[in-house]
């Protein structure tokens, strides 16, 4: 930052050091926001920053659940690398107290968290009930949890009339001070075990839907499933991990053209009655299809499914991009006939033993190719018979693109095609 000296009395009421001038002009360079970490974290990447609960960083810049940031060290050396979106919070905020539970919806969770035998009496955490917009104090006493309702008025926080706080921060730091009619005053902020979830690996990992196999070390083996072994394993030398090895031809690539494409007729099948069902699948992609070991093609995986007769909008729903239509990227629009076009894209990955969609190619690329109107080139191997399908389910109209009843149709006919080929020339003499 050089010469930058701390100019908070230019900056009333500001919780934090987030204003700095240098010594020898008198205009304010405002840095970026302040956050503390609530958790610690060790770095799993050399683009990552290990973190100790408590540290307060600078936040550089947000790339989806990751945060690029910045500390000093007790040498005042600075640092800087990828912490978890979820491990951190701004600084004055709430959700940065120890004693706010952002997980906790209703009054049930609050009271097994608050009983657990780690906490005595007084532990206490707020909440929010998303439901009525209202903060809630939860209080042990003895073997029971006691619940009070925060008040709002004009800015103002409070559990009773007579006492009003500028802050919820200010109304727990009273009652930590003074019982003053609750039934225990507040003690020690309820013990939080769990950690946040990491949605991906790493910062680095985050566009990939799968990891080179090199960085993934068995440890332990656990257990044997329907579809295969099941590994405690570590990855990048760094991460615990699970991992699943598969029973399939991945690596011997041996499956006939046939029974690829009766895969597809299956998958097409399924999706058939679900289209006359009226619901949107909205993650159709081969990780969702499980094969059993009779090769029958069952599909799994419905926590993205809408019961729907017209088109539905989802705000804020993560999706996976390479499947996806360009009408979700343009209107935020679901309907059968996006899983018509994610089925174009798993059959790609049926086609190519699982390749990933757009290889090379990243997901904000991979949006601006679809909305020019560029389809992804034919995979290797692929017959045109079967590109052809491809390229009818990613028709740009939606309306264009074939019901899957049509595409199971038009599958068929490629196995009974490839079959009248295998049999010309009659059995051998």
């Amino acid at each position: 930052m050089g010469n930058a000296a701390c100019c908070k009395q230019y900056c009333p009421g500001c919780p934090c050091s987030c204003c700095l001038c240098p010594e020898e002009n008198d205009a304010l360079i405002y840095c970026n926001p302040m956050s503390v970490s609530l958790y610690d974290y060790t770095a799993r990447t050399v683009e990552d920053l290990s973190i100790q609960k408590g540290e307060r960083l600078e936040i550089i810049k947000e790339e989806g659940d990751w945060i690029y940031v910045r500390k000093q060290t007790e040498e005042c050396k600075e640092e800087e690398g990828y912490v978890p979106r979820s491990f951190i919070r701004l600084v004055g905020s709430i959700e940065a107290e120890p004693w706010y539970f952002e997980h906790i919806t209703k009054r049930m969770d609050a009271k097994r968290c608050l009983l657990r035998v780690e906490n005595g009496e007084g532990a206490f955490l707020v909440w929010k009930n998303k439901e009525q917009g209202h903060y809630y104090l939860s209080v042990r006493n003895g073997d029971a949890a006691r619940h009070y309702k925060i008040l709002e008025a004009v800015d103002l926080f409070y559990l009773v009339e007579r006492k009003k706080f500028i802050s919820v921060s200010q109304l727990v730091k009273y009652y930590t001070q003074h019982a003053d009619g609750l039934c225990a005053q507040l003690n020690k902020p309820c013990v939080m075990l769990d950690l946040p979830s990491i949605p991906t690996l790493s910062h680095f990992t985050a566009d990939q839907w799968e990891v080179e196999r090199s960085t993934l070390k068995k440890v332990k083996w656990l257990d044997r499933g329907e579809f295969g072994n099941v590994w405690e394993g570590i990855w990048n030398n760094t991460t615990d991990v699970a991992i699943k090895e598969l029973s399939d031809h991945n690596e011997k690539k041996d499956l006939e053209f046939s029974l690829m494409i009766d895969f597809a007729v299956q998958i097409a099948e399924g999706m058939s009655y679900l289209e006359r069902q009226n619901i949107i699948h909205m993650d159709l992609r081969a990780d969702n299809i499980l094969l059993t070991g009779m090769l029958s093609c069952k599909i799994s995986d419905f926590g993205l499914a809408q019961f729907t007769n017209t088109q539905t909008q989802m705000e804020g729903v993560k999706v996976p991009i390479k499947w996806m239509a360009p009408e979700v990227f343009n209107r935020n629009e679901f309907t059968i006939k996006c899983d018509v076009w994610s089925f174009g894209v798993l059959l790609t990955e049926i086609i190519t033993y699982g390749q990933e969609p757009y290889p090379g190619m990243g997901k904000t690329d991979c949006v601006k190719f679809l909305l020019s109107g560029m389809r992804m080139s034919p995979p290797e191997g692929c017959p045109d018979s079967l590109y052809d399908i491809m390229l009818l389910c990613w028709k740009q109209n939606s309306l264009e693109r074939p019901a899957f009843i049509e595409l199971h149709g038009k599958l068929l006919k490629l196995i009974q095609a490839s079959l009248v080929e295998e049999t010309i020339g009659g059995p051998e003499e």
